[in-house]
């Protein structure tokens, strides 16, 4: 079985994601220790509301503590923990390869800090590119899920629409 869904964040105010084609939602809901989406919480109720699965994510930021990103991702979507799959989004793909493989490890600790404080299993959620340029392996063997961005060129999208993945998995 597979199930068809898109990301939302705050550009995307205005829309009701309940009404928009596809089985989830994954909604953004903080980004480093200080930044709430504004539309988190009526994108979220309106993907509930239709009877779509539900997705939180969190915008990994490497200039701030991961500890301190983890527990305010938490704080801000504890109405929705065990309603909803909680996720990490990495997109450190600015700098060298030595930088971006130092934030795989701030990911795993991430990851590792929320599977401690809830028992739940987050997703990472990252591009192809950076999927296949750095060394996951850490995070594979730890049983955390990967879902692949599917990115549309800049082309405005309004829900899913399915395509071939664009070259292959690595890990």
């Amino acid at each position: 079985m597979s199930l068809n869904g898109f990301d939302v964040a705050s550009y995307q105010a205005g829309m009701n994601v309940g009404e928009v084609a596809g089985d989830f939602v994954l909604v953004k809901a903080t980004e480093g220790i200080d930044y709430t989406n504004p539309e988190f919480n009526g994108h979220a109720k309106q993907t509930l509301s239709a009877g779509k699965k539900l997705g939180v994510y969190h915008f990994i930021r490497n200039d701030s503590d991961i500890k301190q990103q983890a527990d305010y991702f938490l704080t801000v979507v504890k109405p929705y923990i065990g309603k909803a799959m909680l996720v990490l989004d990495f997109e450190n793909t600015t700098g060298s390869t030595i930088q971006n493989q130092a934030g795989v490890g701030l990911a795993k600790q991430w990851l590792d800090y929320v599977y401690q404080q809830t028992g739940v299993r987050s997703v990472l959620y990252t591009g192809i590119s950076c999927e296949n340029s750095l060394d996951w392996s850490s995070v594979v063997k730890a049983n955390y899920g990967l879902w692949i961005a599917q990115y549309n060129n800049y082309n405005v999208v309004n829900g899913y629409q399915p395509r071939d993945l664009y070259g292959s998995l690595k890990h």
